[in-house]
């Protein structure tokens, strides 16, 4: 419990922390201030960091499985390989936040803005983006799985091979936000009514 505390001391005075590989599985780490900290390899499964300020992290190869993220601020955030398994990003911010090679499963980003993200060869199982901001994304290989897009918005999206098979909530009126800008490439293989 001292070292958890010495933690918290150390994230409200410094930023650019490395704590790559680190085990702060179950830590409450809400509110704190990690920005451009590098948590490469660091497992976070089931951490509170909800309001917490993540903008420019790297948290590549990271466990952020059952993470408690909501509210948090991703903006900038790099997300290579990452583990996202039952997390929940309501009401996050992941604006211009690079996902690659991802596999997210049963995890809520509901009402999450997501503007200007990247996501590249990512596989999303499950999850809920029900009323989450997809506008000026950037999909490319990605493959939303079973998923609920509800609400979701995709203006001014570039959708390129993105799949739907077996999604909720997907309307043709939401693909074409991204149709009438010029910016669908590819194929869209599934959209389930």
């Amino acid at each position: 419990m001292a070292k958890l505390k010495l933690l918290k001391l150390l994230f409200k005075q410094y930023h650019h922390l490395n704590l790559g590989g680190q085990d702060l599985s179950k830590a409450d780490l809400a509110g704190l201030n990690l920005e451009n900290a590098n948590l490469t390899k660091a497992d976070l499964s089931h951490a509170n960091l909800q309001n917490a300020n993540l903008r420019g992290a790297k948290l590549d190869y990271a466990n952020l499985s059952g993470a408690y993220l909501a509210g948090a601020d991703l903006t900038n955030a790099t997300l290579v390989q990452t583990s996202i398994k039952g997390a929940n990003f309501r009401h996050a911010r992941l604006d211009g936040a690079v996902f690659h090679a991802c596999i997210v499963e049963k995890s809520a980003f509901i009402k999450t803005s997501l503007k200007n993200v990247v996501m590249m060869q990512c596989k999303l199982f499950y999850s809920s983006f029900g009323y989450a901001d997809f506008t000026e994304a950037h999909l490319n290989e990605v493959d939303f799985i079973k998923s609920n897009l509800e609400y979701a918005s995709f203006s001014d999206a570039c959708l390129k091979v993105v799949s739907f098979i077996g999604s909720k909530g997907i309307t043709i009126q939401q693909i074409e936000e991204a149709i009438n800008r010029d910016k669908l490439h590819g194929q869209i293989f599934e959209i389930e009514q």
